[in-house]
């Protein structure tokens, strides 16, 4: 470090430990070996959240939807109300994407929470899907979550002008080079499958 002269290079990590929410921040809290100051746990759904989810008819659309299989579109509803309510409603949004893997909603409730709302904002801007490749993973799923964050913010349906398909934005001729199958007509829509993406 710096020439073995740590003296040099504590000001400086102390100075970035005092950004707990940066890339740098981090990585010094992590060299002074002190904690991170966040829960990430993301709050659970009890039933007063879910009593306040189904107070609105988007909510009760959304749990209906839940309740049959379709995921996609309760998403579509609950991001909805992700502007509707206060704190205790957005921590039901986050507790309900949570549960139903739905990390889209929970990404927009995140982002509608003041930034001095960090202790469950941290939870919902970086929620840890429960989705797994169907060979399991070969890198960190960290990563593959920083890349879906990015690309598509979650949005299992997202495409875009070119063409690119699901959470990691894939091509379709890339997906079918990589992957050694075609994707060609109705199998582009294999891509919009999280454990396939």
């Amino acid at each position: 470090m710096t020439g073995k002269r740590p003296e040099r290079v504590a000001k400086w990590l102390v100075e970035a430990a005092a950004q707990p929410l940066t890339f740098y921040g981090i990585i010094a809290r992590r060299w002074l070996g002190d904690p991170s100051p966040f829960d990430w746990t993301p709050p659970v759904l009890t039933e007063e959240r879910l009593t306040m989810l189904t107070e609105r008819t988007a909510g009760r659309r959304a749990i209906a939807l839940l309740q049959v299989g379709m995921n996609v579109r309760a998403g579509r509803e609950l991001r909805f109300m992700t502007h509707d309510g206060g704190r205790e409603l957005t921590e039901a949004l986050i507790a309900i994407a949570n549960q139903a893997t739905l990390p889209m909603v929970s990404l927009r409730a995140g982002f509608a929470l003041p930034d001095d709302d960090v202790s469950i904002r941290i939870a919902a801007l970086y929620p840890v899907p429960a989705w797994q490749p169907r060979e399991g993973f070969r890198v960190d799923r960290a990563l593959l979550f920083a890349f879906m964050r990015q690309e598509s913010a979650f949005n299992v349906r997202a495409r875009s002008s070119a063409g690119a398909r699901g959470l990691m934005q894939l091509m379709p001729a890339t997906a079918s080079f990589v992957a050694q199958k075609g994707f060609r007509g109705n199998g582009r829509n294999e891509l919009y499958d999280p454990a396939l993406n």
